[in-house]
């Protein structure tokens, strides 16, 4: 046998590598491939499924609750009939105006307002467990 020197053993060391490198190539295409045929086949059963019960169930919206409490909005009409006049706005060049208004009835007045408008939760820990409640009633009928 004839003695190959070291420049013939490193290329055939390269082609030796490079077969390897390509049937492990190969091997990982196929593989794709048979995943993705797997995963278009089982998007096929669940149209087919849709189609037959003819109703798409979606999971709930996060965060929600099953009755909402609204807030009531209270309109101008509503104001009118508690005795109160829509205010003017004050221009900002109208010193005498300025001096006439009462900082502390004013104050008042929007601390009324908001008590009235506040929401029925003092904190977020109030309504989440109001929200964990109503999840786990649904939860319970379902």
């Amino acid at each position: 046998m004839s003695k190959l020197s070291a420049s013939e053993e490193k290329m055939l060391m390269l082609q030796h590598h490079m077969r390897e490198n390509n049937m492990d190539l190969e091997s990982f295409v196929k593989d794709m491939n048979k995943w993705e045929d797997d995963i278009k086949e089982k998007e096929q059963k669940l149209k087919s499924e849709k189609a037959v019960n003819g109703k798409q169930e979606l999971p709930p919206v996060r965060n929600s609750l099953k009755i909402k409490k609204k807030r009531k909005v209270k309109t101008l009409k509503d104001d009118d009939s508690q005795g109160r006049k829509p205010r003017k706005r004050i221009s900002g060049y109208d010193y005498r105006s300025w001096d006439k208004l009462d900082i502390d009835k004013m104050c008042n007045d929007v601390d009324k307002h908001e008590k009235s408008d506040s929401s029925d939760y003092e904190t977020d820990e109030e309504w989440e467990i109001e929200r964990k409640k109503q999840q786990a009633a649904m939860d319970k009928d379902a």
